[in-house]
């Protein structure tokens, strides 16, 4: 009877011991399998978080590459006096530059408006004919102006867009 005992007690402790054995074999097959799946997760939200932050980035480039062109046309609109009527209004992207051709009333204020775009911190250079003065009143006038890109408003600068 003792040894009958002592073989089950046997049997019993190698069942157990596979058991145990086997627990651990899964518990490592179950933890590699969560590593696969978390790894791919964690690369895929990886991926997915540069391409978004390259995105970002390159909205950001757009925002500080391009200036405003509407904005700045009106602030070249202000610059000019109330004498002053434009008929032409022309840009070129490649020069970065305006060509404004109108009628101003007198010399005095195409003088005004071509001393207001020197100032300006947004021309780099003005180009203004002397044949500009040729007449005293009613003055058909012509402008070429080139623009100072850091000087110009950010794209998306605008009120509306703040």
């Amino acid at each position: 009877m003792t040894m009958g005992v002592l073989a089950i007690s046997a049997l019993t402790a190698f069942q157990l011991q596979a058991t145990a054995y086997e627990r651990e074999h899964l518990k490592a097959a179950k933890s590699g399998v969560e590593k696969m799946i978390y790894g791919t997760r964690y690369q895929q939200i990886k991926n997915e978080i540069s391409t978004f932050n390259k995105e970002v980035n390159e909205l950001r480039a757009i925002d500080t590459e391009l200036f405003s062109l509407p904005i700045t046309i009106k602030d070249i609109y202000k610059l000019m006096p109330e004498e002053i009527s434009i008929t032409s209004f022309s840009y070129s992207d490649e020069a970065l530059a305006f060509e404004i051709s109108g009628i101003a009333k007198d010399r005095a204020a195409l003088l005004a408006a071509q001393n207001n775009l020197k100032k300006a911190a947004m021309v780099e250079k003005l180009d203004a004919p002397i044949s500009n003065f040729d007449s005293k009143t009613t003055i058909s006038f012509k402008f070429k102006i080139k623009l100072a890109f850091t000087k110009l408003s950010q794209y998306g600068s605008s009120s509306a867009a703040k």
